[in-house]
């Protein structure tokens, strides 16, 4: 295990004090020098020790200069822990002489060292229980190295150590926008639990994250997922009675659900994410409601939360997204439809949105994008009188629709929900009826 994972925030002021620091029974020192600022930074050893003999040590000096320095470092990815470096510190890596036992380093703040790890050779049989940088090829590009895990690796995981973090962000070379990610819970919380629960602690790192996923498909809410990614959700743990999961957008709760397997004899009303078995070629998951089929799902599908689909668009992850030139009719709503609609710039928007009994959101309604979902969750978005007469042509015939120019509650916004003018509401309620629908305009009671 890597000892010197462990920090101890006492010992890091002495150790900015004195030059001096014991971490885990290995006293490390440097010149320390308070007043120059140095901030995050990677050190060589200065006897070259090798990482076989550091735990065995109880005293390691530092180099006189780092390898890597803050003013190396173009930005530090906070999730994945990847460094973009500068042309001349990636050049000065990969020309490092590292044997197959690997070269140690040691990771400070200030010149006081907070964990330490080894870089290490991709042609290497030794095994290294420890953190790790693969030293990388010149030819590589761009010019990227990460700090990394090995693969029996038993301890703590040290690379998000606050005092390091704090560093590189004072520095402005933090990257820390997650985006899409989905994390178990950290008490491993059953299924049946999770809804009494006002709070629930994610798992320290994403079981997917968005660098795992290789497409996601809009409609179908499949995600194809990296080999590495799908092998990881193969040997998963999974009961019977499920394994929570919860999607997130940088790190802010979206929805939850649960892995299942499919030979489960328990029925979930939830979203779902069957454990795929490793024989599966296609390296593809999908977020399913209910099990064993959507039948057991009774409440609004979450998949198409306008959050978590705008930030698989930006990583250029997002597939199929619907668009309405491509639906031929929508379905039929238990509750009929809802219609909104305000001015921006001089145009009128219209969203067309599944009826509900709760209180539909601002972000909700006025969120660009639109999504139609196998179990008939319905959101389009249009500018223009015209356009909203196309949407409302595509509804089934007797259908409700009910034009609300306020939310449930008369919530204040800074987006005034409001009817157009007297001409365009009326020609577009003309229409509506045309389609023989059964069109509602509300004054304020929606």
């Amino acid at each position: 295990m890597n000892k010197l994972a462990s920090y101890i925030p006492v010992r890091l002021v002495a150790a900015i004090i004195t030059g001096i620091m014991l971490v885990s029974g290995i006293l490390v020192t440097g010149t320390c020098v308070t007043s120059d600022g140095e901030g995050f930074a990677i050190y060589l050893t200065r006897q070259d020790i090798p990482p076989a003999q550091m735990e065995a040590l109880s005293h390691v000096d530092i180099a006189e200069r780092p390898i890597i320095t803050t003013g190396d470092i173009i930005t530090y990815d906070a999730q994945e822990h990847e460094l973009k470096l500068t042309a001349c510190a990636f050049d000065r890596i990969s020309q490092l002489d590292v044997s197959t036992g690997g070269k140690s380093f040691i990771v400070c703040v200030d010149k006081a060292p907070i964990y330490w790890g080894a870089f290490w050779v991709p042609w290497s049989c030794t095994l290294f229980d420890g953190v790790t940088i693969w030293k990388p090829l010149s030819l590589e590009e761009p010019s990227v190295i990460r700090i990394e895990l090995s693969e029996i690796y038993m301890g703590e995981d040290p690379r998000s150590n606050p005092v390091v973090i704090e560093s590189l962000e004072q520095a402005g070379k933090l990257i820390n926008d997650e985006g899409f990610a989905i994390y178990l819970t950290k008490q491993d919380i059953p299924p049946s639990q999770m809804e009494a629960l006002s709070h629930v602690d994610l798992a320290d790192q994403p079981i997917i994250s968005i660098k795992d996923v290789i497409t996601y498909d809009a409609q179908t809410h499949e995600v194809k997922l990296t080999e590495e990614a799908f092998e990881r959700i193969s040997q998963l743990d999974v009961s019977t009675g499920g394994k929570s999961f919860i999607v997130c957008v940088d790190k802010a709760s979206i929805y939850w659900g649960a892995f299942w397997v499919r030979w489960s004899s328990q029925s979930f009303d939830g979203v779902t994410i069957w454990k795929p078995l490793m024989l599966e070629e296609r390296h593809a998951i999908r977020l399913e409601l209910g099990y064993p089929s959507s039948a057991y799902y009774m409440g609004e599908d979450p998949r198409s939360d306008p959050i978590v689909i705008e930030s698989l668009e930006q990583a250029g992850k997002l597939i199929n997204k619907p668009s309405i030139t491509t639906i031929e009719k929508l379905p039929r709503s238990f509750k009929g439809y809802e219609l909104y609609s305000w001015e921006e710039e001089d145009q009128w928007h219209f969203t067309l949105i599944t009826g509900t009994d709760r209180t539909k959101t601002i972000e909700e309604i006025t969120s660009e994008g639109d999504f139609v979902s196998e179990t008939g969750w319905v959101k389009i978005q249009v500018v223009g009188a015209d356009a909203i007469k196309g949407v409302l042509s595509l509804l089934p015939e007797g259908e409700s629709v009910f034009w609300c120019d306020e939310l449930h509650i008369g919530q204040s916004t800074e987006t005034d929900l409001q009817l157009p003018p007297e001409e365009i509401a009326d020609a577009i309620e003309e229409y509506a009826r045309q389609c023989g629908l059964d069109f509602v305009v509300t004054a304020r009671s929606c």
